[in-house]
């Protein structure tokens, strides 16, 4: 069986991340979902205006704004 040595460009992470939201990626991870949420939070942002200033697609944001949605209400049923 012959294994082939993946080879990957020097990529920063933004660039790495903007590779992925062009390609579909789903939602948000790490310090750009904690950014969209607290931005979202805010009441001072629409999903567009997070989605530019992290340069990431708009649906990514939306996505990860429900994903947080949904963990809080299941915290919050679990604390009943």
């Amino acid at each position: 069986m012959l294994r082939h040595k993946l080879s990957t460009p020097d990529l920063s992470e933004v660039e790495l991340r903007q590779a992925l939201m062009r390609q579909g990626g789903g939602w948000l991870t790490g310090d750009a979902a904690l950014a969209a949420i607290v931005l979202w939070s805010s009441g001072q942002f629409d999903t567009n205006a997070i989605a530019a200033v992290l340069t990431v697609r708009e649906d990514a944001v939306c996505r990860t704004l429900a994903m947080a949605r949904d963990g809080a209400r299941a915290d919050a049923r679990a604390a009943r």
